[in-house]
């Protein structure tokens, strides 16, 4: 399984991180949040498992410049790999679902970053991040 590293842009993002934060896509920890920018993949320590980000599929978060009566939502694109199983794609969203279970594991959404933009602004797709957890 490929290792990813993580760019210390990506770090930059979020701000300072703490032993309590997400950690870097490097071998992440069972059941500890990591970061992976779109495009990337984390293999889970001590596990047969590799956890991609492919993209952002929609982004209809409400715009941080504007007052909405709903925050809206993010819906990512992944790729659940088990060395014994063939890899499952599917989506999590920023609301509704936030996890998804899979051969004994369960990966929640805990967030997407950027925030949302303001209002006609628009994210690139490569500086999508989002922040997962994997526990079992």
């Amino acid at each position: 399984m490929r290792r990813v590293a993580a760019p210390v842009a990506l770090l930059s993002l979020v701000g300072c991180q703490n032993s309590s934060g997400p950690t870097a896509p490097d071998g992440v920890r069972l059941g500890a949040p990591f970061l992976l920018r779109a495009g990337e993949s984390a293999e889970i320590q001590s596990e047969a498992v590799r956890i991609s980000f492919e993209m952002v599929t929609a982004d209809r978060r409400c715009p941080s410049d504007v007052t909405c009566g709903w925050e809206g939502e993010a819906r990512t694109a992944l790729v659940f790999d088990l060395e014994s199983e063939e890899p499952l794609r599917f989506e999590l969203s920023t609301h509704q679902p936030r996890n998804a279970d899979h051969a004994g594991y369960r990966t929640t959404l805990r967030r997407v970053l950027p925030e949302a933009p303001g209002a006609g602004e628009r994210i690139p797709p490569s500086d999508y991040v989002v922040e997962l957890q994997v526990d079992r």
